[in-house]
């Protein structure tokens, strides 16, 4: 009986990534929710049916999906990433900031993060922030070096400006 059950959550995470595969976004966010009635802790399918569902045109439930898994997963870079993309889409410009800003805290290399902040002229990134005893507090930015490692070219010296 134990195989039964196994053959029918395999079929039926087979199914739901064919669906998504086949780009049948509201099947395929069933499939994955029909799914997830009965695996609540599965973090991942959380993930992938925010996508599903941000794919089929709503980025409201996407969202409430992509928190799900961030409840499971609060130190992962891409789930914040995608409350991010969400938020974005459902007319949060500040949220989704915020929500990439979380990104490049856990990590600082996350390129999809990094891209979204290229792409919205009004925020410079965050500037690392090395806190020293007492209230001294040191800041660099790093961003024209961490350009460097993007793109092949020398650093630049001191800016001025």
């Amino acid at each position: 009986m134990a195989d039964d059950a196994l053959t029918t959550v395999t079929v039926t995470l087979a199914t739901a990534d064919r669906l998504r595969d086949a780009r049948d976004w509201p099947a395929a966010a069933d499939a994955y929710a029909a799914w997830l009635a009965d695996h609540l802790a599965d973090w991942g399918i959380w993930v992938q049916h925010g996508h599903c569902v941000k794919e089929a045109g709503d980025p409201y439930a996407a969202l409430a999906s992509y928190r799900r898994a961030e409840a499971g997963l609060p130190g992962d870079p891409d789930v914040k990433v995608q409350i991010g993309h969400a938020l974005k889409l459902a007319g949060d410009p500040a949220g989704a900031r915020a929500a990439y800003a979380a990104a490049l805290d856990l990590d600082g290399l996350n390129e999809a993060a990094w891209q979204e902040w290229r792409s919205d002229p009004r925020d410079d990134p965050p500037a690392p922030v090395l806190a020293l005893p007492g209230d001294l507090h040191v800041v660099f930015d790093l961003s024209d070096l961490l350009a460097c490692l993007r793109v092949p070219r020398a650093p630049t010296d001191t800016p001025r400006g």
